[in-house]
């Protein structure tokens, strides 16, 4: 692959799931993108290892957002309960 060494499905899981939880996503939202049933328990134990850097900076960006803007934004803390 373009000189790169082969990756199988199982690493590019990983790598999708911590992109993900770097750009945010919840690892509830991480869950569902991968088809998992647990709430996000998976992917906080096993596949996503974002890091203490960007997650410092999500913080002091959080704490700098206008209350207006996070409502508008969004957590994805807030979900719609399915009976």
């Amino acid at each position: 692959m373009a000189g790169r060494p082969a990756l199988d499905c199982y690493e590019l899981r990983h790598c999708a799931a911590t992109m993900l939880l770097e750009r945010g996503m919840t690892p509830w939202d991480v869950a569902i993108q991968l088809g998992h049933q647990d709430g996000g328990r998976l992917i906080t134990s096993l596949y996503g290892h974002p890091s203490e850097v960007a997650a410092r900076e999500r913080l002091l960006a959080a704490w700098d957002e206008s209350p207006a803007l996070a409502e508008r934004i969004g957590s994805g803390a807030r979900r719609e309960q399915t009976p």
